[in-house]
């Protein structure tokens, strides 16, 4: 009981926090340089992770962060949960997000999601979503913006699925193995 009490507690929260963030992102950042926007929707990212700590009581431990490279690079990871989401876009900053466009049509966390130069592909035509991919993740490594890949394609907290090779192959064509 107290379980479902808490996650109610931290969805209610998070729901307000991306309506106010998706709202007031566009209406007051929508129109700043990157850097600003940027700035903005990830504060969102850290009060998210900071009203999960203090609702459920999550806590988390990194350690490699002094191994990464200077530059931008592409970011390969597994999608188990929202979570690494939230936080490897504060973590590899700055950080394009290769996504499925549906994401960006959901109110609110769309709108904000908008304000970060992300990798919206389609993906009911696979070889046309590689293309894009490949093209707009090229250009933001040019940018100085790392891309961040979930080479599994979807969330999955079981079993490792099948990679796609695409963040590979964004990898090897940007020459940020």
């Amino acid at each position: 009981m107290l379980l479902n009490l808490r996650s109610l507690v931290f969805y209610l929260g998070y729901i307000l926090l991306t309506t106010w963030f998706g709202i007031t992102g566009i209406i007051l950042f929508g129109w700043q340089p990157y850097g600003i926007r940027r700035r903005y929707i990830l504060l969102w990212n850290r009060l998210v992770i900071f009203w999960l700590k203090i609702t459920c009581g999550v806590t988390y431990e990194v350690e490699g962060l002094k191994q990464l490279p200077a530059g931008p690079f592409v970011v390969l990871s597994n999608h188990q949960s929202q979570w690494e989401t939230f936080y490897l876009q504060l973590i590899f900053q700055p950080l394009a997000t290769i996504m499925k466009r549906e994401l960006l049509n959901i109110p609110g966390f769309g709108w904000g999601l908008r304000l970060l130069k992300p990798i919206a592909i389609d993906r009911s035509n696979p070889r046309d979503a590689m293309r894009q991919m490949l093209g707009k993740g090229k250009h933001r490594i040019e940018e100085g913006i790392s891309v961040l890949v979930f080479p599994e394609g979807t969330r999955n907290i079981e079993a490792t699925k099948k990679y796609a090779r695409g963040g590979a192959a964004l990898a090897v064509e940007s020459g940020e193995i």
